[in-house]
Parts: C-alpha cells; sequence; structure tokens
C-alpha cells in the first residue's frame, strides 16, 4: 500500500532524530523514501557489511543482533541504519523481521543531502548517534 508523503512526515517527526525538523525540511527528506514490503525472516542489513542507507519501519517488529546475539527489538517510527548511512561505515547490527512489515529506506547520498541543506537536521541526528557512544 502506499503510503502518502504527509504519512512519511508524520512518522519522520516522531522519530528521535527528526523531530526538530521544520514541515519544509521534513517533507524534503520524506521525499526521497522508497517502500518496501518484508516477510518474517527477511534479513534487512547485515552486520559489518557497508551501509548504503538509512530505514525508517512503518510496521512490524524487527529484532537487532550483534555478533549472532539479540541486542534489541524495533517496531513502527524507529529507525536504523543511520551510522552507516552518515558515515558510509559498516553496519553495526544485523537487523531481521520477525514479522511481515513495512519500511521505508533513503540512499546515503539522498540522506547526505539532506543533512547537508539543514544544519538542524545534522545537529540532531548527531545528538541522537551519541546514545550510541554509552
Amino acid at each position: 500500500m502506499a503510503l502518502s508523503l504527509e504519512r512519511i512526515v508524520e512518522l519522520l517527526g516522531r522519530t528521535e532524530a527528526f523531530a526538530r525538523g521544520s514541515d519544509e525540511e521534513l517533507r524534503a527528506l520524506a521525499e526521497g523514501f522508497e517502500e518496501r514490503d518484508v516477510s518474517s525472516g527477511d534479513c534487512i542489513v547485515r552486520e559489518k557489511e557497508p551501509g548504503d542507507g538509512m530505514f525508517l519501519i512503518v510496521e512490524g517488529e524487527f529484532r537487532a543482533l550483534a555478533d549472532g546475539k539479540e541486542v534489541g527489538t524495533l517496531g513502527s517510527g524507529n529507525v536504523f541504519g543511520e551510522i552507516a548511512a552518515l558515515t558510509g561505515g559498516a553496519r553495526m547490527a544485523s537487523i531481521e523481521a520477525v514479522t511481515d512489515g513495512q519500511i521505508l529506506f533513503i540512499s546515503q547520498d539522498l540522506f547526505q543531502k539532506a543533512l547537508r541543506k539543514s544544519p538542524g537536521f545534522m545537529e540532531a541526528v548527531c545528538l541522537s548517534l551519541a546514545k550510541y557512544l554509552d
């Protein structure tokens, strides 16, 4: 089912990384996302592989695995892959679908362009990434 631009903007606005964005900034970022349907058991990204973009979960349940061990669960409104999308580095964890679901993907190039256009986004993303340093 195709999501409206307004729904994507709404989802982005609820995330820690993008909640400070203006409607115009969120709309510009939202336009870069593409929808993907996933099935239970699908591996969305693999730990240590190069990152090519960021994901936003629309619906479904997902688990994060590092070194083969579950380190967290994710659901609607959660973002993953933002570090790799920002740095071009390797994925920090594998993400697997526990249930069927829908995710949104934005390429690294489009993600970085959006951040360059909005210093406020860059600051918010950096602050949200700081939680990984603890």
